[in-house]
């Protein structure tokens, strides 16, 4: 089973997620019952071409995400792969990341993304460790490392025929 990003979740308030009725619950547990493996990945949207996007982002001294809900918000993962630090919601890899290589504030909390952000800029070593530890992250995790966690997924489960994984 694959999870591209709402199915686990239910924001009522803007209608949005497979948790949201009952039968959506229903279906979302014994899917995930079922299923032998379970793969969780964000597609991105495109805005900018690759190339058009780095500069703006290499220009930026951070990135900030307001994101209620995300499975993984690539955003942060461009930012870091160009050694620019990220405040925001506690998210995907923003809330994995957090506090090393992200500032990660709950979500719905205005004060506190506020005072994240002011914190951030007002202290230089802190954001520049940040972006060195987002970029280190990034850097290790790339599409290889992805792939070779996938692979091996797939390998046990050919050989066991059977377990439950999540990535």
């Amino acid at each position: 089973m694959h999870v591209a990003g709402g199915e686990p979740v239910a924001l009522p308030d803007i209608g949005y997620g497979g948790m949201l009725t009952m039968r959506g619950r229903i279906r979302e547990r014994l899917t995930l019952r079922a299923a032998s493996a379970v793969t969780i990945a964000s597609a991105p949207l495109i805005a900018l071409p690759q190339r058009r996007l780095r500069p703006p982002v290499e220009a930026a001294d951070l990135i900030v995400v307001s994101s209620r809900h995300e499975a993984g918000p690539l955003v942060a993962l461009e930012a870091a792969a160009a050694g620019v630090p990220t405040v925001g919601t506690a998210v995907g890899h923003i809330a994995e990341w957090a506090q090393q290589a992200a500032i990660a504030v709950p979500v719905a909390d205005p004060v506190a993304f506020a005072r994240a952000l002011a914190t951030v800029l007002a202290d230089e070593e802190l954001r520049l460790r940040i972006a060195h530890e987002a970029w280190q992250r990034a850097t290790l995790e790339d599409a290889d490392h992805t792939a070779g966690t996938f692979q091996a997924i797939y390998t046990k489960l050919a050989c066991t025929g059977s377990g439950r994984h999540g990535v």
